[in-house]
């Protein structure tokens, strides 16, 4: 893939994910099934760094 092509994808992709909420419930549960983004997410929210995802 030539790096014109990875950066029209690219462009593609952002212009697509822009479009997506966390209240859509296929996009937040995407999210959640990942720990990490879980836990950020989650700090962020609650405003607690220290908040840890088991």
């Amino acid at each position: 893939m030539s790096s014109l092509d990875f950066e029209r994808k690219h462009a593609e992709d952002l212009q697509r994910l822009s479009a997506l909420r966390l209240l859509d419930d296929d996009f937040m549960n995407k999210v959640f099934e990942d720990k990490g983004c879980a836990e950020f997410l989650l700090q962020i929210i609650l405003q607690r760094s220290d908040l840890k995802v088991a």
